[in-house]
């Protein structure tokens, strides 16, 4: 559920969206943006009830245009921002395994309430 809701958001950033470790072609795309889902923790429960579910998020984007690393990350977390994700600082610059890419990350998470939970407990 929250999967694709990320992937809905960064479609429309970016037209190539995989989970991190699973482009298996030999030449990059030139721009692209890859998720990795880190953390999935319940840790608020009410009447022995997990009532909500905090998920962490590694986005990484990469382009063959510096530029385009340093706009584009701006784009993503801004439209995770205002999609209710809490974003952790501002992306930062990775260091990438082939020379035609750069590219930077930054940490999401979001927190979802299951049904029956409410968001001011």
């Amino acid at each position: 559920m929250i999967r694709q809701f990320l992937y809905d958001i960064l479609k429309e950033i970016c037209p190539v969206v995989k989970k991190q470790g699973t482009i298996t072609v030999e030449k990059y795309p030139n721009r692209f943006i890859t998720y990795w889902n880190f953390d999935n923790t319940e840790p608020v429960a009410y009447d022995n009830r997990k009532i909500k579910n905090i998920s962490g998020w590694w986005i990484y984007f990469y382009s063959t245009d510096p530029e385009d690393v340093d706009t584009t990350g701006i784009r993503i977390k801004d439209a995770l921002e205002k999609n209710g994700f809490i974003i952790d600082g501002n992306p930062e610059d990775i260091s990438v395994d082939v020379k035609t890419h750069t590219g930077c990350f930054l940490t999401a998470y979001y927190e979802e309430y299951k049904q029956g939970g409410n968001q001011n407990e």
